[in-house]
């Protein structure tokens, strides 16, 4: 299954599980496609706002990347 998939299927779980701390956005920093959104992402006020805006960056990774992203993404999620 794919990072996109994976994504849509657990969009509402997801939105509510991740803490979006400064800790993980500073180590989604080194994950690629995901870095760019990172400055938007900080900017929203809530921290579900927080987790739309990363889950809505999650959507737009490249499918030839997406494995990459996933992996970096569920390592720095299990820290």
């Amino acid at each position: 299954m794919t990072l996109k998939q994976k994504t849509r299927d657990n969009f509402s779980d997801l939105l509510r599980s991740i803490d979006p701390s400064f800790e993980l956005l500073g180590r989604l920093r080194s994950v690629p496609s995901v870095k760019t959104h990172i400055s938007v992402i900080d900017q929203q006020l809530t921290d579900e706002q927080k987790n739309y805006a990363l889950l809505n960056a999650l959507l737009q990774v490249p499918a030839e990347i997406q494995e990459l992203v996933m992996n970096g993404f569920m390592s720095f999620m299990s820290l």
